[in-house]
């Protein structure tokens, strides 16, 4: 009986040993998976943040994009209207100086009239 209380001690402390072993290995895992956890987050907010800033630099360029686009159509439009204009003194001279003074005059009330409509 004694031998047999002897093995199970045995049994028991190298139960233990086995079990204080594993728990040694989970908690060395625990606290590396924690570490790689705290690392993982800090990587999150730093990526965040940096989506954050090229998410408003992208805005910015965006912006600047609309801006320089309006001032070529403005740019396109001053340069058909002086086409238009270079075209209309072309056209004036062919005629006799009375006659382009009444088509001048026709002219620029006509002008006056679209851009009276257009901003109006």
């Amino acid at each position: 009986m004694i031998k047999n209380s002897n093995t199970v001690n045995l049994v028991n402390k190298d139960q233990l040993e086995i079990l204080a072993t594993l728990r040694d290995s989970v908690n060395q895992d625990k606290t590396g998976l924690e570490q790689d956890m705290e690392r993982l987050r800090v990587q999150i907010k730093e990526l965040g943040d940096k989506n954050r800033m090229q998410l408003e630099q992208i805005n910015v360029l965006l912006l600047e994009k609309v801006s320089l686009q309006s001032d070529g159509i403005g740019q396109r439009e001053k340069m058909i209207q002086r086409e238009r204009d270079f075209g209309y003194v072309n056209l004036m001279r062919r005629f006799p100086p009375s006659l382009n003074l009444r088509l001048f005059v026709v002219y620029q009330r006509f002008a006056s009239d679209v851009l009276w409509e257009r901003y109006s």
